[in-house]
């Protein structure tokens, strides 16, 4: 087995590991019904008592796709087209960022002074997140079938535009918008596998070649 193949297969995993972890933090995350006021939304999901485990996961699981993401760059995963190639570097500097304010608000918890910083970094990171993965997910060809690829583009255009029109311009009745992580999850896991077999596949015949 190559050092590239091993980085791949390697990445491959992690990325499929991030998109479980992905579905499951949206399934444990607070949400409020009811309430039109943003600060009152942001004071009832804080007192939780899931907040911080679920941001816990997150944190996880952004490490875990920021991982991916590096180890699948250093061996060649969406080169296919302009767009992946740019896509997967937002991406990775977007998840990294990203894994930072969940630790933030998993903090601020116990020390709710924190809450002041969610506001500019979540508007800034979740779009910025985003584009980063619509483009990775729509340029990177052999990462999954076209539907699915259509599936992971729809879910992150979703959550990036929930980040400005949410969060930055607290239009709360649009927050299903941030539903969009399951589709884009659909996409990392496909494409985790899919990667992986892809992986073992050119190992296999390259050492039958030899």
């Amino acid at each position: 087995m190559t050092t590239q193949s091993a980085r791949r297969r390697v990445g491959a995993l992690c990325l499929t590991v991030g998109g479980l972890g992905f579905l499951i933090t949206g399934a444990l995350h607070p949400h409020v019904d009811g309430p039109t006021d943003y600060k009152v939304v942001l004071s009832t999901m804080l007192s939780a008592p899931i907040w911080v485990t679920a941001h816990e996961i997150a944190i996880v699981t952004g490490l875990v796709l920021a991982m991916a993401l590096w180890l699948l760059i250093d061996a060649g995963f969406g080169r296919e087209s302009l767009w992946s190639f740019l896509g997967s570097r937002l991406a990775l500097v977007a998840t990294m960022f990203m894994t930072v304010e969940f630790s933030v608000e998993a903090a601020a918890k116990a020390s709710p002074v924190l809450l002041a910083l969610v506001d500019p970094m979540q508007s800034t990171g979740w779009p910025a997140l985003g584009l980063g993965y619509a483009l990775l997910a729509a340029g990177a060809r052999n990462s999954a079938p076209l539907a699915v690829r259509c599936i992971g583009v729809v879910g992150a255009a979703a959550m990036g535009l929930a980040g400005i029109v949410v969060v930055a311009l607290h239009i709360l009745y649009l927050e299903p918008l941030f539903l969009g992580g399951f589709l884009l999850a659909v996409w990392m896991m496909w494409a985790g596998v899919r990667t992986s077999i892809t992986a073992s596949s050119q190992t296999v015949e390259s050492t039958e070649v030899n």
